[in-house]
């Protein structure tokens, strides 16, 4: 299918959701209908999302709205017109399902949508939800002023990747209320049904409670997105009431107060309250809290405060430093190594008077300083601003005799792992265990690193006390334990308020706290306080601190399994621990995000019962059970035993069940989920390990959730009677029906109504099912007698016709004419408008051939357009008429179309597909009316002429039949004749060809003035050939006109058009450029040389030297040939010289030397510096003297002396050395010859010094 933007698009494979009315693909002989298909380019490398539209004023609506939906709605990509389909968009492809980018687009044939994620088992926390929610309530407000309250909000219609939202579905969501435009209810998904559950405000209704119920919806979707179970299965949430109980059951701290026309701020605010209520709770509820302080494990001397402390009620030394009458100041004595001072007032000495003695005493006359006493403390006040230092001192002096206060201890460093101390907590309180750890460098520090990665939150140690307080006072029953030594600011916390239970745990205590059943001394790794134990015995010295944190919890599990630990460490020594750092790493991967479930799983699987699993089976079972296990609540059995289930052996694949049928009700599961309870004879905990039991446990868990005031017993025995495929057919019903089946659950009837259509397909629509429709069913349907063959659908087209205007017969009839079983044409039905069914049973037959083609009953539209459409079917095909009433057709105009196919002798659907492909207004059809259009269509017809182009043509010229009625079909080949002049099968024109000479002629009317001066009918024919080959009119143009008819004579005459006309070249320089063989730049050269005569020699001098030489070489070759030869080798300085008089002896003199351009650069200078004497030696000796001077570069000069030298034989050694050293002429015939011989040049000029005593003219 080609869109506006000219892109063909190509559908792949059809995204159909299992649940909605249509029936599925295996189970019909042809495909579904839908409404939305993957498509992609013809080179595969854009992907789109082609959805369609019933009308076409719907497809304007669902453009608006995606226009001002913003970044939250898909990209507009194309815009589909064709005739066989109906109004289309193509929107950009928003893939979901981060986890599966590994499928390919164009392999994806399953939705990826937000639905799909919660139904394998993704789910979000409340304060995560509504952030994510927060960009499309952005969308809402956005859309709310262009009159837009979408409501079909269900994760079917959302698409979540990596954090970022898309709303899709664009044609559910154009519900525009202010003008009472709503979309059909018969349209909505199964999904959005779950979602509304059937309460949406009237069409009277204000703005402002359609808002109010656009909140709600948003509501109910957080919910879903957090606990996976529909509010429609869940139960009534028609409500205030009802959404509040079903948010508090989808783990919400309270309902959100959205504000509409703030809704993304709303959002945000609630998201930041849950998170914060959701932090309180599970504080709140921690059964155990453990604290770690770096600052008490540190090595330290006593602080004063202890030391002081550990001295109360001990008679100690002392020594007196003041007296005053009131008091005295004394010094502990502790052998000199600490000192304190303390003030003791008077009443705090022996000598306090009694209270009936009135004179008070001196201490003066008592005490001297020096003296020592006795003193023993009662009490030590700390700082309150700085817990460290001590505020006051409390002690009095006794009589007697006492001893040397003790020194201030030295603490050692306690070295505990706390992530340890953790783990082992987890195990055994669960997963409510909170952990704080206080770091200064938070940011940096490895372990504070290891430990926020782990669980703990991590907090300034400044804030420990305050924070220790706050978990203090919202959870106080709860054990404290402290990994290592409590600091000063924890141990002040703790003291103001102590705990019912508090251990601190020291790897190096001999006794200490029993943590999951051991000694916390002997937890695994509990004194590894930096992994380096960890990592040599796990981990065999691999990977850095990332593998450490990644793999320790598993390992430590791991390490608690006793024999099984062993085994795994000895079989790592065979490969050096690849196999056991990958397990662990996939373990963590795994479950991870459940540091307490990994616990469980590590045990479960170090187990013997497990160990005997094959290991590939094993691993197989641990990655299929995660997304399972990690979505089911930790208290209560049904975790654990469903964890065995799924890990050991069965003979069944339980996850897909599992996923679909018990992670929706797990939350309520868990609660009321014994081992021991019993459905007949099997119990609760069997049934986990077979597909039956499964989708038993899950309609319980329903039933459960749904019916919460039921005891458990009732439930149970509810189900008991329950035939198997009477439980799947229940399983997916919405809550209110369950609710109103629950005591019939049992009865015959029920299973006697349900029992034809238990193997059958039809048992999805159950979910469209309100305890009306179970009424009609059971009680009183209209026509049961046809229940049989038209389905379960049957039920629900009766509730919702009250006025009983379907009758069963006549869907019967459209089910039998059309081809189709009649439950699809009943869904069929159910999928259209109800307020259409009327228009849709009245046309019977029309209705039959519209479900045979398209598999819908949507036709409405097409009987509002054509009443008559019944005749109109007899001439038109489905797809043609559902394009005519889109287009706005009406009957005349249709009817105009299938009189002028009858006259031409084409079918009406071809025309009318013409018709709307040349994009022909409904008053244009008029055109076709009557005799003539169809005389003059079949004339072109006759001709060869296409279908398209004959009503192009009629719509595009009003006047062609007038024209045609006057002149005939023979007058454009009359006009060619005579435009050509000769006879036209004498020059070989066809039919065909002459139509397009003419036509050319009309849109080139300057061709006329080419053609007449010429004089040869064939040199007309083939100038107006070459024109239609070139349909841009560069021919007509005076420099073609000039070359005529030269040109058209000449073999090459496309080529020298292509030069003539495109470059701009006369026909000689086209001619000269086509001998040349030049390339664009070269004919460029020719054109800006003009009329001047040009060789290869010029072109090369205007390539290297410009067009400005090249021009003068031109003009100077004219009385010197050969001087562009010269200036092309010897450059461009040379002109003026050969200009002058004897300029053709230089040229003869030059031209035979053709120099490249690096000789040239240095020989041309020198011989224009040497001048005539270089010239007369370039006359002599030719290339030997142009060599020389390349070799040795000489001065101009020089001249001369080279030319005597090279006469004489001599070459560049002789001139070197000549030039050089100054040798006399006299000696140069016997240098040259000496040098001819192979002698060095400091060997000639010995053999001269020696032999003669010369003395060279200079040296150097």
């Amino acid at each position: 299918m080609r869109g506006r933007s000219g892109r063909e698009w190509v559908s792949l494979h059809p995204l159909i959701r299992p649940g909605h009315l249509r029936p599925h693909q295996s189970e019909t002989d042809v495909a579904p209908p839908h409404q939305v298909d993957l498509v992609s380019d013809e080179g595969g490398n854009t992907f789109g999302a082609l959805r369609r539209f019933a009308r076409r004023r719907d497809r304007e609506r669902a453009l608006a709205l995606l226009a001002a939906a913003g970044p939250v709605a898909p990209v507009l990509l194309d815009l589909i017109e064709d005739v066989d389909m109906p109004p289309s968009v193509v929107t950009a492809w928003a893939p979901g399902r981060p986890g599966h980018a590994a499928v390919a687009l164009d392999r994806l044939v399953e939705p990826d949508d937000l639905l799909a994620q919660l139904e394998e088992g993704r789910r979000w926390r409340p304060a995560e939800a509504l952030r994510l929610l927060a960009p499309l309530g952005e969308a809402l407000d956005r859309l709310d002023g262009r009159g837009f309250v979408p409501m079909e909000l269900s994760p079917d219609h959302l698409v979540e990747n990596g954090g970022a939202i898309r709303l899709v579905g664009l044609s559910r969501h154009v519900y525009k209320p202010r003008e009472r435009s709503l979309p059909a209810p018969s349209g909505m998904s199964l999904a959005t049904t779950q979602l509304i559950g059937g309460h949406l405000p009237s069409a009277g209704a204000t703005p402002g409670e359609w808002r109010r119920a656009q909140t709600l919806v948003l509501l109910r979707l957080a919910g879903w997105m957090c606990c996976g179970l529909p509010p429609g299965s869940w139960g009534d949430v028609h409500d205030d009431a009802g959404n509040e109980e079903y948010l508090r059951f989808a783990g919400f701290a309270s309902v959100p107060r959205l504000e509409p026309g703030r809704l993304a701020a709303s959002l945000a605010a609630a998201s930041e309250t849950e998170q914060w209520a959701e932090a309180e709770r599970r504080v709140r509820d921690a059964p155990c809290v453990v604290f770690y302080d770096p600052a008490g494990c540190r090595g330290q001397d006593e602080t004063i405060q202890a030391w002081l402390e550990g001295l109360i009620g001990q008679r100690v030394n002392a020594e007196v430093t003041e007296v005053e009458q009131g008091h005295v100041r004394v010094r502990l004595d502790n052998l000199g190594t600490d000192t304190w001072r303390i003030r003791i007032p008077r009443r705090s000495t022996p000598q306090a008077a009694p209270r009936t003695q009135q004179r008070r005493v001196d201490l003066t006359e008592h005490y001297a300083v020096g003296r020592s006493v006795t003193v023993v403390i009662d009490a030590v006040t700390p700082d309150e601003n700085d817990p460290r230092r001590v505020r006051e001192t409390t002690a009095r002096i006794v009589e007697g005799s006492g001893a040397p206060a003790r020194a201030r201890q030295k603490r050692p460093p306690v070295t505990v792992n706390p992530e340890a101390v953790r783990l082992g907590l987890l195990e055994e309180h669960g997963p409510g265990v909170v952990a704080v750890a206080a770091f200064a460098d938070r940011h940096t520090s490895p372990a504070a690193a290891l430990l926020s990665g782990a669980g703990w939150t991590v907090v300034n140690p400044g804030d420990l006390d305050t924070v220790a307080d706050t978990v203090r006072g919202l959870s106080p029953g709860a054990r404290v334990v402290i990994a290592g030594r409590p600091g000063t600011r924890l141990s002040s916390a703790l003291t103001r308020n102590p705990p019912r239970v508090l251990d601190e745990v020291l790897p190096t205590a001999a006794s200490g706290p029993r943590i999951a059943g051991l000694s916390a001394a002997s937890l695994p790794f509990v004194a590894d306080h930096d992994f380096k134990a960890f990592d040599a015995e796990v981990l065999r010295g691999e990977g850095g601190a990332s593998l450490r944190r990644r793999t320790f919890t598993a390992g430590w599990a791991l390490a608690r399994t006793g024999d099984a630990y062993r085994n795994r460490l000895q079989q790592a020594k065979r490969d050096q621990g690849r196999t056991l750092r990958r397990e662990l790493v996939e373990l963590n991967t795994l479950y991870g995000a459940d540091t307490e479930l990994l616990l469980r799983v590590v045990d479960a699987i170090g187990r013997p019962g497990l160990r005997r699993e094959g290991r590939n089976q094993l691993w197989a079972n641990l990655r299929r059970a995660a997304p399972v296990l990690l979505c089911v609540p930790a208290h209560g059995r049904l975790r654990e035993d469903l964890m065995h289930a799924l890990l050991g052996r069965t003979p069944e694949t339980l996850y897909s069940e599992v996923t679909r049928r018990l992670l929706p009700v797990a939350a309520r599961l868990a609660e009321v989920y014994e081992p021991s309870l019993r459905i007949g004879e099997r119990a609760l905990q069997e049934l986990l390990v077979t597909r039956e039991g499964i989708r038993r446990l899950g309609l319980f868990g329903r039933l459960a959730t749904a019916l919460p005031q039921y005891a458990v017993p009732e439930l149970l025995n509810a189900i008991e009677p329950l035939d198997s495929s009477l439980v799947d057919a229940l399983f997916d019903i919405p809550a209110p029906s369950l609710q109103h089946l629950v005591g019939k659950l049992g009865s015959p009837r029920l299973l006697d109504a349900l029992s034809p259509f238990i193997d059958g397909p039809d048992l999805d629509l159950l979910g469209q099912y309100t305890p009306k429709a179970w009424t009609l069913l059971l009680e009183g349907l209209r026509q049961p007698e046809h229940l049989t063959a038209l389905g379960l659908g049957w039920a629900l087209i009766v509730e919702r016709d009250p006025a009983g205007a379907v009758d069963a017969r006549v869907l019967l009839e459209i089910a039998r004419r059309s081809g189709r079983e009649p439950r699809y044409a009943v869904r069929a039905l159910l999928e259209t408008p109800s307020d259409e069914w009327a228009a849709v049973l009245a046309s019977p037959e029309v209705s039959a051939a519209w479900l045979s083609a398209f598999g819908r009953l949507d036709v409405a539209p097409v009987l509002d357009a054509f009443p008559g459409a019944g005749r109109l079917f007899a001439a038109f095909t489905p797809k043609a008429l559902r394009a005519a009433a889109t287009a706005g057709l009406d009957e005349a105009a249709l009817e105009s179309l299938v009189s002028f196919g009858r006259g031409t002798g084409l079918e009406p659907s071809e025309v009318l597909r013409e018709f709307l492909d040349a994009e022909g207004e409904p008053n244009e059809a008029q055109v076709f009316a009557g005799p003539a259009p169809a005389a003059w269509a079949s004339a072109r017809l006759a001709a060869g002429e296409s279908p398209a182009d004959v009503v192009f043509r009629l719509l595009d010229d009003p006047g062609l039949l007038r024209d045609w009625l006057v002149n005939g079909d023979t007058l454009p080949r009359r006009v060619l004749a005579d435009t050509l002049g000769g006879d036209l099968r004498a020059l070989g024109v066809a039919p065909a060809e002459g139509r397009r000479l003419v036509a050319l002629l009309e849109d080139q009317p300057g061709l006329l003035e080419l053609a007449y001066p010429l004089p040869f009918p064939s040199q007309r024919l083939r100038l107006l050939r070459l024109a239609l080959d070139r349909p841009d009119g560069s021919l007509v143009r005076r420099e073609v006109a000039d070359a005529l008819p030269d040109v058209l004579e000449d073999p090459d005459a496309e080529r020298l058009l292509d030069f003539i006309a495109g470059d701009g070249l006369t026909f000689g320089q086209a001619r000269r450029a086509l001998d040349l063989g030049l390339d664009a730049s070269g004919r460029e050269m020719l054109r800006e040389l003009g009329p001047l005569p040009v060789d290869a020699a010029v072109l090369r001098v205007a390539s290297a030297h410009g067009v400005a030489v090249a021009r003068w070489t031109a003009v100077l070759a004219q009385t010197v040939p050969s001087a562009p030869e010269v200036v092309a080798s010897w450059g461009p300085r040379w002109l003026p010289l050969l200009a002058h008089p004897g300029g053709g002896e230089i040229a003869r003199l030059l031209a035979p030397f053709r120099l490249p351009p690096h000789e040239s650069a240095r020989s041309s200078p020198w011989l224009l510096a040497a001048g005539h004497d270089g010239l007369s030696a370039l006359s002599r000796h030719g290339r030997t003297l142009l060599d020389l001077v390349a070799a040795t570069d000489p001065p101009p000069a020089d001249a001369v002396l080279i030319d005597r030298l090279l006469t004489l034989g001599g070459n560049a050694a002789a001139y070197l050395l000549i030039s050089a050293h100054g040798l006399p002429p006299s000696t140069w015939p016997e240098a040259i010859r000496l040098l001819a011989q192979g002698w060095d040049p400091e060997d000639v000029l010995l053999h001269f010094w020696s032999s003669t005593g010369l003395q060279p003219l200079h040296l150097g």
